[in-house]
C-alpha cells in the first residue's frame, strides 16, 4: 500500500468520492500511508472517502481507498487535504492482459511530461506488449504520469497510441519504463493483436513468423501499380 501511495504522489491524480465525482489533486508529499495534496477548495467540501487508480510494476490496475484526515485553508482557490490509504485491491473492472515479450523500435513524442519538452522525441527499444499497455528501454528521463503519443515499429507493422507511463525501473544504465495505452483506436489494436498472435506469450519473436504476417498484411492492400508484387518477389529471392 506505501508503495501505491509513493506512486500516486509523483503526478497530479484524479480521484473518485462515493457519488462517483471525479476530483483533481496535486499531490504535495507523501509518508508511508499518508498523501498529503492541494485541490480544488469549493469542491472538497466535507467527502469523506476517495478512490484513485494507480498501475502496479506488472501495469495492473489497482484502486487505492482513502479517508479524509483533514483538510486546510491553502490558498483563496485550494485546499490543503491530508488523506490516509485505507484498503487496496485489484480493479475488478479490468482484466489483466497476457504480456509478450516482443522485440521493436518505440518513437514517443511528449506532450505532458515532467522532464521532457513537449514535442520532444523520446526513442527507445520495445521489450513486450499486451492488451493493456507496452514496456520500453530508453535513455530518456520520463516519470510515472507522463503522458507521450507512442508509435511502435514492429517490423514493417506500426502500431499508433496515447501512453501514461505507469512504472520507471533502471537496467543497465537504461529506464525500463512500462506504459498503459490511454487510447488507441480499435484498428491500431488489431494490428497489435495481430503481430502478438503468432506465437504464445513470452516467447521470442520469430523473424519467419512476422515476415510472413507483414507478407499477408501487404496482399491485402490494394496495389494498381503492382509494385507489391515486386516487393514480395524481392522478399522471396
Amino acid at each position: 500500500m506505501t508503495q501505491a501511495v509513493e506512486r500516486l504522489s509523483t503526478a497530479a491524480v484524479t480521484m473518485t468520492d462515493a457519488l462517483g465525482n471525479a476530483l483533481e489533486l496535486s499531490p504535495v508529499e507523501s509518508s508511508g500511508t499518508r498523501l498529503v495534496a492541494t485541490g480544488d477548495r469549493m469542491r472538497i467540501g466535507e467527502r469523506g472517502l476517495l478512490t484513485a487508480r494507480v498501475h502496479g510494476d506488472d501495469l495492473r490496475p489497482w484502486v487505492v481507498g482513502f479517508e479524509v484526515e483533514s483538510a486546510a485553508y491553502h490558498s483563496d482557490e485550494l485546499a490543503l487535504v491530508t488523506l490516509r490509504a485505507r484498503s487496496i485491491r485489484l480493479d475488478p473492472q479490468q482484466r489483466q492482459a497476457d504480456r509478450t515479450a516482443m522485440g521493436g523500435h518505440a518513437r514517443l513524442i511528449a506532450y505532458s511530461c515532467q522532464n521532457v519538452v513537449d514535442g520532444d522525441v523520446v526513442e527507445g527499444s520495445i521489450v513486450d506488449v499486451s492488451d493493456n499497455g507496452v514496456a520500453f528501454m530508453t535513455r530518456r528521463l520520463l516519470r510515472p504520469g507522463d503522458r507521450l503519443s507512442f508509435a511502435g515499429r514492429f517490423f514493417a507493422t506500426v502500431v499508433e497510441a496515447e501512453v501514461r507511463v505507469a512504472r520507471i525501473a533502471e537496467v543497465a544504465g537504461q529506464l525500463q519504463v512500462g506504459c498503459t495505452f490511454i487510447a488507441i483506436e480499435p484498428a491500431e489494436r488489431a494490428k497489435l493483436r495481430a503481430v502478438t498472435a503468432v506465437r504464445r506469450p513470452g516467447e521470442a519473436a520469430s523473424f519467419n513468423m512476422l515476415q510472413q504476417l507483414n507478407a499477408e498484411r501487404a496482399a491485402r492492400e490494394p496495389d494498381e501499380s503492382g509494385s507489391r508484387w515486386r516487393r514480395l518477389f524481392r522478399r522471396s529471392a
